[in-house]
């Protein structure tokens, strides 16, 4: 039980340290290059159709086949090698630290795995780079907006989404999704937002983990992270996750994944 609030409580503090050094760079980006509304940070190089300061899925001048044609000429320029050092500087094909997720094997973002959403979202801004580093990112446009509530209450239409593959670090080791439908969301969201859903999926479910705490008959001492002396089938369990983990990363259908952890 321990364990469980000391892995939370580290993840959700390592989250809003990454979400924060997100927003700065957000902040410094903008003072740099003032837009004349609020919003994520444009590409560097502004949009990929007219050159304004918004990105290609929020162009109001762009037509689906404008979008399609604007993507494959950046994918042409990166070949030629005009975006190369950019991609370098970003590609470095390293694993996400505990907090972060990567998409397409490319680019890192802090994630919440508590959000309360029903559809992940990703930032505008993410999929902006993801573009310019070569990814085969296609954005689809929703045959109706979703409004979606952010923190403090706002609320941002997202008009487009997108299919990614993730990849996270959790408790059992590294996990892989392929193909996640995500919602792209401007207004200066800078965290990846994963659906409950998924992470259930996973063998993931905070909320039943804090309703397990609040239930729990334990008697807390004062230092809430002390650890306690393991049970003698630790070396069990740790095994069997270890071996859940690799059936994932053969390809095992995610979606089945809590009924086979049922059975073992």
């Amino acid at each position: 039980l321990f364990r469980i609030i000391k892995e939370r409580t580290r993840a959700q503090h390592k989250y809003h340290v990454l979400n924060l050094e997100y927003k700065q760079k957000v902040e410094k980006s903008s003072d740099r290059k003032p837009s004349v509304k609020d919003g994520a940070s444009p590409p560097s190089e502004g949009c990929l159709h007219c050159g304004g300061t918004h990105g290609l899925c929020e162009c109001p001048s762009a037509s689906e086949e404008d979008r399609r044609r604007a993507l494959e000429k950046l994918r042409s320029q990166r070949g030629r090698g005009r975006l190369r050092s950019k991609a370098v500087r970003n590609d470095k094909r390293q694993g996400p630290k505990t907090g972060e997720v990567l998409v397409n094997g490319m680019a890192t973002a802090p994630h919440c795995a508590d959000s309360g959403s029903d559809r992940s979202i990703i930032p505008q801004y993410l999929v902006d780079e993801l573009v310019e580093l070569g990814s085969d990112v296609q954005l689809t446009l929703l045959s109706d907006p979703i409004v979606a509530t952010v923190a403090g209450g706002g609320q941002v239409e997202c008009t487009h989404e997108v299919v990614v593959d993730l990849q996270l670090q959790t408790a059992a080791g590294m996990v892989r999704v392929a193909s996640v439908a995500c919602l792209v969301m401007g207004g200066g969201e800078t965290g990846f937002l994963l659906v409950d859903e998924m992470l259930k999926s996973l063998g993931i479910d905070v909320h039943r983990q804090l309703e397990q705490l609040a239930g729990g008959d334990a008697v807390l001492d004062d230092d809430l992270f002390e650890p306690e002396a393991p049970p003698a089938d630790t070396d069990v369990v740790v095994r069997l996750d270890d071996m859940l983990v690799a059936v994932l990363r053969e390809g095992f259908d995610p979606s089945l994944y809590e009924e086979l952890r049922q059975l073992m």
